[in-house]
């Protein structure tokens, strides 16, 4: 009895080695727990009896969640979330908050941060897959194709969520071939960067997830908004950057703790600095629908700064332009 009792203490504490390697080495979060992955073939539907945890307004049911280190206050999960009644779904990444003894805070507003499927949300019953061929696709009740990552010239071993809100597939080697921070909404998280050409898109309204008109563009010396798809309304107006030529597509934005900068590879230039900023808070910068580019704090859901403000000042007519200066 004594020897098997051993044996299985020894299992148990190779199997914690292992799976701490393997989150190390994979996602470079010694923290991630084994409910921050799912390994492949899986499958997931989404039904209100699966939506076990709710707020006033939302409801969400999460497929792999990352708590936060301290094992409280705001964590990451990707799965499915719906507002109230609930007739439609998006396969989404969102905040949730947790306390101290690990359960969920339904007192706090939940906020999505990315999703698969803003324009085309799901019906009840619609499925997600994971498979080793495919990756991930979502599937509406009726067997509709509705979203794919599309990696079939890859073999997919699993998904995980890391603790910045990056959603990833990995193959057996542990290499991850793709994530949603490639694949950008109308958030940008702390760790996420934007390359030249990349945009940030704004939902149609606070209750329309779609794709709207207003969106954020990097460009080769700063940001540029516009209110409208065919780039003619613009308002904001930021060439962060002097003498840069408009085909370096070096330069990108990044959104790192309590600032966000504008660099190339080699030379970090253009800098804001966020106030407030705390590193054991979740924070994010959301291009809200009616054009306000806003910086969010996780511990105070109900207070945005407007970014744009910092960055920029306004000029007549309506459009923004930053302030001629290399370091902000």
């Amino acid at each position: 009895m004594t020897r098997v009792y051993n044996a299985l203490i020894a299992i148990h504490s190779l199997y914690i080695v292992l799976v701490t390697l393997f989150s190390v080495h994979a996602f470079s979060s010694p923290t991630a727990l084994l409910y921050s992955l799912a390994t492949a073939p899986n499958n997931w539907t989404v039904s209100l009896r699966s939506i076990g945890y709710q707020d006033d307004l939302t409801k969400f049911y999460r497929i792999i969640y990352q708590t936060n280190p301290t094992g409280l206050g705001a964590s990451f999960a990707a799965g499915f979330y719906c507002v109230n009644p609930c007739t439609i779904y998006l396969f989404s990444v969102f905040i949730f908050e947790v306390d101290d003894t690990g359960g969920i805070v339904t007192s706090s507003p939940t906020k999505v941060v990315w999703s698969a499927n803003r324009s085309n949300p799901v019906s009840e019953n619609a499925t997600l897959l994971l498979t080793s061929d495919g990756g991930l696709s979502l599937h509406d009740s009726d067997g509709t194709l509705v979203w794919f990552t599309n990696v079939s010239d890859h073999s997919v071993s699993g998904i995980n969520i890391t603790e910045s809100g990056n959603l990833v597939l990995f193959d057996q080697n542990k290499s991850i071939i793709w994530q949603s921070f490639d694949h950008p909404t109308d958030t940008l998280l702390m760790g996420q960067k934007l390359t030249v050409g990349a945009s940030l898109t704004a939902n149609v309204s606070l209750t329309n997830w779609s794709e709207g008109q207003v969106h954020l563009t990097v460009v080769s010396n700063g940001l540029r908004a516009f209110a409208d798809s065919n780039h003619k309304q613009l308002y904001i107006d930021c060439n962060i950057l002097q003498n840069i030529t408009e085909n370096n597509s070096d330069y990108q934005l990044e959104f790192t703790n309590g600032s966000l900068s504008f660099s190339n590879y080699n030379d970090p230039t253009g800098r804001i600095t966020l106030p407030n900023a705390r590193s054991d808070s979740i924070q994010f910068i959301r291009l809200e629908y009616k054009g306000a580019m806003m910086w969010w704090n996780a511990r105070s859901f109900a207070y945005g700064i407007a970014v744009a403000k910092l960055l920029c000042i306004p000029l007549p007519m309506g459009v923004v332009t930053c302030q001629q200066r290399s370091l902000l």
